[in-house]
């Protein structure tokens, strides 16, 4: 289990990076567009108070899992860091998945 856990979480921070790069090189244009509505405002804000926590947290919920990585990337967070907060926030939102998936095949198909 810990194989599947550990692969579904590689694949999934190699997508994130193609999103971060999106972010890097095309996202920061797009948030000075919006930047007078009220969502990016407070997202810049909560960025860059909490940083890596923010990621972090963010990759933990639903939806802002995507959205994150191009935000990341358009404020230039550090690259390193990124990864590794991203790293632990998939780990655990895959292992979640995993756990649950393997729960419910032993409950209902064996």
């Amino acid at each position: 289990m810990f194989g599947v856990i550990l692969l579904t979480t590689i694949f999934s921070l190699i997508f994130s990076l193609v999103f971060y790069g999106v972010g890097y090189y095309g996202g920061y244009s797009f948030i000075e567009r919006h930047n007078n509505s009220k969502s990016v405002i407070l997202l810049k804000r909560i960025y860059h108070k909490y940083n890596k926590r923010a990621l972090f947290i963010a990759r933990l919920i639903p939806f802002s899992r995507t959205y994150v990585s191009i935000f990341s990337g358009a404020l230039r967070q550090n690259f390193y860091s990124y990864i590794i907060c991203s790293f632990f926030g998939i780990f655990i939102w895959n292992s979640l998945y995993v756990y649950l998936g393997l729960s419910l095949y032993l409950q209902f198909f064996i």
